[in-house]
């Protein structure tokens, strides 16, 4: 069984004098991904390996989602991931070692939000977490699923099991989709 994270980076500044990839987090955004790590921490949902977009919010985002895991994950930033397609982020997945059984991507919309789309399987169990997922898909957002597949290559659109949808609002709340 393997797992994916896909994560929207953290609420970031409107604008940074050095341009996009340069705006850092905002004291929520950081607050909110210290939240979002503190629940994978509780859950026991700690990424083996780590692809995190090159844009500083990313960056930010992973070193405060990771803050309190007892062991880091590997990590590579990856200058391809700021604002890829759903197809490009697809083809980091498929090319994932098979030593890697869960993988978090932290990347930006619309391209993380269209990977989620395109990965989850229809299913009368996580119905309820697809549409609020389908909704909106804020930052930040994190979606969690699990393939049944032996290798990342072999994942496919719609043969992801969504296990959950979470955002800000519904960690605060205690409500997970």
């Amino acid at each position: 069984m393997l797992r994916l994270f896909l994560l929207r980076h953290a609420e970031a500044m409107t604008t940074a004098a050095e341009g996009d990839k340069a705006r850092r987090l905002t004291e929520k955004g950081v607050r909110d991904a210290l939240q979002f790590g503190d629940y994978c921490l509780k859950a026991g949902f700690i990424p083996d390996e780590a692809l995190v977009s090159s844009a500083l919010r990313a960056s930010e985002t992973f070193e405060a989602l990771i803050k309190s895991f007892p062991q880091k994950p590997r990590v590579n930033f990856e200058s391809a991931l700021y604002n890829a397609t759903a197809q490009t982020l697809h083809g980091f997945i498929q090319t994932t070692s098979a030593t890697t059984l869960s993988l978090l991507i932290i990347g930006h919309n619309p391209g993380i939000a269209e990977l989620a789309f395109a990965l989850a399987s229809e299913s009368a169990s996580n119905w309820a977490s697809l549409e609020t997922m389908r909704r909106h898909f804020p930052a930040p957002a994190l979606a969690i699923f699990e393939f049944n597949c032996a290798t990342w290559a072999e994942t496919a659109a719609g043969c992801g099991t969504l296990q959950c949808f979470l955002t800000s609002p519904s960690l605060q709340s205690g409500h997970r989709s």
